[in-house]
């Protein structure tokens, strides 16, 4: 099972805060487009806290922070922005792990979905380089701002090792068949993440037609290939005999049922196998509760 590499200031550091955007400025070529000057893997190089000045005379909730990518334990950060999709990815010596959301572009503000929440960044980008200031609030009013700085890849160190399945042509993508209106994670929109990587979801989605709650992520895969799911951490505040239904599926819109199963009290890892005839694997998380949280990896599958 790979290692899911989540330290407390990494989580902060792209955790993207509400409150008030700080506009970015203009670039030198006024008539390019925002969306196609963000769209790439950026490296991040710098992360820092400057508390405002009244806050640093008193001390109190921030402190001037910089931290500098990568650290002396050899951990970097890069953002992915790809056609609405919103990845962090965080390696590290030992594993590389994935955090999906999405995105959209409005101006000079980039407004991102993560976990649920919608948070606004305002953003420079000048040659290869991109700063993102969100000024950080309390009750009280302005506290301070945060800053994070990278620089651009030429070429996607991941695309080959973790999309080696994706079909560059949209029409036969797995997400022509989704509904980009519906918040994503449902099962009109669901998530996308990638084999051989861990993945772990903190809650579940009340459903669109409020019946229940739901957390659903899909695979662009190998056609008609045998894969392994093993899903460990399944924990909620209540019995899970109440219960976590999950279950596999393929392509959409039809969504052939792969495998399902009812999650009895006092179990928390499930595995099994599915072959999907089509390039998609849908996984869904549902329940009556919301508190659900569980971990999942999808591999390809050993010959037996």
């Amino acid at each position: 099972m790979k290692h899911f590499y989540k330290p407390l200031v990494i989580s902060l550091i792209i955790t993207l805060i509400p409150g008030v955007v700080l506009p970015g400025c203009s670039r030198d070529d006024k008539d390019s487009n925002p969306d196609e000057t963000l769209e790439g893997v950026w490296k991040i190089i710098s992360y820092k806290i400057q508390p405002t000045v009244q806050q640093a005379a008193e001390g109190e909730v921030l402190k001037d922070t910089t931290i500098l990518y990568p650290t002396d334990d050899g951990v970097q950060l890069y953002l992915r922005l790809n056609n609405g999709e919103y990845e962090k990815i965080i390696v590290s010596p030992t594993d590389t792990t994935f955090e999906n959301g999405s995105y959209q572009i409005s101006g000079s503000e980039i407004v991102i979905s993560l976990d649920n929440t919608q948070s606004k960044y305002g953003f420079t980008i000048s040659g290869s380089g991109i700063t993102l200031i969100n000024k950080l609030k309390a009750e009280d009013g302005e506290i301070g701002e945060k800053i994070i700085s990278g620089v651009k890849v030429a070429e996607d160190p991941f695309f080959d090792k973790h999309y080696p399945y994706t079909n560059e042509d949209p029409q036969l993508s797995c997400s022509v068949s989704h509904n980009e209106n519906v918040s994503i994670g449902l099962s009109d929109n669901p998530m996308p993440v990638l084999a051989d990587v861990e993945i772990r979801g903190e809650k579940l989605f009340s459903t669109q037609n409020n019946n229940g709650f739901e957390n659903r992520f899909y695979l662009e895969i190998k056609a008609g290939t045998s894969y392994s799911v093993q899903i460990t951490n399944l924990e909620s505040d209540y019995a899970l005999s109440d219960y976590v239904e999950i279950s596999a599926s393929d392509a959409l819109p039809l969504g052939k049922v792969l495998f399902v199963a009812e999650i009895e009290e006092g179990v928390s890892t499930l595995n099994f196998k599915v072959q999907p005839s089509s390039g998609c694997l849908y996984i869904r998380f549902f329940s009556y509760e919301e508190n659900v949280s569980f971990s999942f990896i999808v591999e390809e599958a050993l010959p037996d």
